[in-house]
């Protein structure tokens, strides 16, 4: 049972890292491991899980889900740093830099 809670903690700790809800103080390129973490956490679980392993459409649902979620919070940070920057008169420079970050954390979801 312990092995159960730890994995769940786990994943918890991953989808709260990946939660578009959540936007205080997110630096995209915070978000490149936490995703890497999930992505070989979920194949774990896949592999051994009858749940997943014998219905891959669960499992693609799951994943698509994911994909989408991380795209939202991507588009949510860099939409919320291009209004900064409007408002407070930033330079583009670390726009450029949240965009960026932004293609990266799909990059690496993309490779995983």
């Amino acid at each position: 049972m312990k092995e159960d809670e730890n994995l769940v903690c786990t994943l918890e700790r991953h989808f709260s890292a990946i939660d578009s809800k959540t936007l205080k103080n997110v630096a995209l390129s915070s978000l490149k491991e936490p995703i890497s973490n999930l992505i070989t956490h979920l194949k774990l679980i896949w592999l051994n899980t009858k749940h997943f392993f014998k219905d891959t459409q669960r499992f693609k649902w799951l994943m698509d889900s994911i994909e989408k979620e991380i795209n939202i919070k991507v588009r949510k940070v860099i939409t919320n740093k291009f209004t900064e920057i409007d408002e407070n008169n930033l330079d583009l420079a670390s726009l450029m830099l949240e965009i960026k970050s932004g293609y990266e954390v799909i990059s690496t979801l993309k490779k995983s």
